[in-house]
């Protein structure tokens, strides 16, 4: 067994929650030593993490303990940095540099000022080091931003206002623990779905509307060899998916969450507004009841009104008649979870709900 760190996204929480979850669906023995807002310390046995970084969305980076694995490339003169966390740098420092002094090398740290780097500074690093309290370790995979920019803001359809994250479909993807496949009743430009290609799952999607989501999937599978799920588009209408689909695994999706308000709408306005969502909700969970075997990741919306209240949608009511149940598959993360920044007029909850 040996020990790696896990560099936690911006909501800890939700990071948390896939990191646990992704252990579950890969059968990963995975046990748990620390946990903090930044890092999570685990335990695991022989552990791909370069194939796993792939995997995740919410995580930055993943480092190892530190052995005798400091630099293996063949360059005389290197650049570094250091990641501090509750540790003394200065005495840290003097062992760095001094395991540098046994390798021969001429190393020249970046980024000395400060405690934290962030991916997208570190690419350019030949190594990346982390000192968690007394411990050294080596960050042996890290997530790729530009990667993720290219492939969000370059594909044929793009609109940044109603687009869902790329970072935020893979943590919902590992969230719902897929096996083979997954369903996305709205699909919209086909975020969530080519992101379970990528991952390798077979998804299936669902809208009034599927062209967009058909061009970037194409695109996708042009561009990426590793696109490898199979998918299908149904052109149709959510709250009455049961005629156009009939077995699932699983579901995730983000569904309709209202109009998009520049400024809080007044209290009576966003009421209305959550009713008309209940209806829809109602509906499409009934229909989901139908054909789904395993975990419905949703997302529900929750409004923030100029008279400072908040208006969300009577889950407890709809899930009591429409057959699901809250699922908490992770010991200390209460469902469901807030994700987006509070400054948001419109915030979206993670749901995880499964069969009662």
């Amino acid at each position: 067994m040996e020990h790696y760190l896990f560099a936690l996204g911006r909501n800890p929480q939700l990071s948390l929650l896939e990191l646990i979850s992704f252990f579950k669906n890969k059968d990963i023995n995975g046990r748990i030593l620390e946990k903090s807002e930044e890092f999570v310390l685990v335990s695991l046995p022989d552990f791909n993490a370069s194939k796993a970084m792939k995997q995740f969305g919410g995580i930055l980076k993943i480092a190892k303990v530190l052995d005798d694995d400091l630099y293996f490339g063949s360059k005389n003169k290197v650049t570094f940095a250091v990641n501090w966390f509750k540790s003394d740098p200065s005495k840290h420092l003097k062992i760095i540099k001094g395991l540098f002094k046994e390798l021969g090398l001429k190393a020249t740290q970046k980024f000395a000022k400060s405690r934290s780097i962030v991916p997208s500074k570190a690419k350019g690093l030949d190594i990346e080091l982390i000192v968690y309290k007394d411990k050294l370790f080596k960050v042996v995979a890290s997530s790729n931003p530009k990667e993720y920019k290219d492939r969000d803001e370059k594909r044929p359809v793009f609109n940044p206002l109603k687009v869902t994250s790329i970072r935020f479909a893979k943590i919902l993807i590992n969230v719902a623990q897929p096996k083979k496949e997954i369903f996305d009743p709205f699909c919209g430009t086909g975020t969530i779905l080519q992101e379970a290609s990528l991952m390798g799952y077979s998804c299936i999607g669902l809208d009034r509307q599927i062209i967009d989501a058909r061009k970037n999937l194409r695109w996708l599978q042009k561009k990426f060899v590793s696109a490898k799920g199979k998918w299908d588009l149904i052109q149709g209408d959510a709250a009455r998916l049961s005629k156009r689909v009939k077995k699932v695994e699983c579901v995730v999706t983000e569904p309709y969450l209202g109009p998009f308000f520049k400024r809080p709408p007044l209290f009576r306005e966003a009421l209305k507004i959550s009713k008309e969502l209940e209806q829809l909700y109602a509906k499409v969970l009934s229909e989901l009841h139908k054909v789904v075997d395993n975990k419905v990741v949703i997302l529900i919306p929750q409004i923030k009104t100029k008279e400072r209240k908040v208006v969300t949608i009577p889950m407890v009511k709809i899930l009591k008649n429409t057959g699901f149940k809250v699922c908490n598959p992770a010991k200390g993360v209460i469902i469901p979870l807030l994700y987006d920044d509070v400054k948001n007029n419109v915030q979206r909850l993670v749901y995880i709900l499964e069969k009662v």
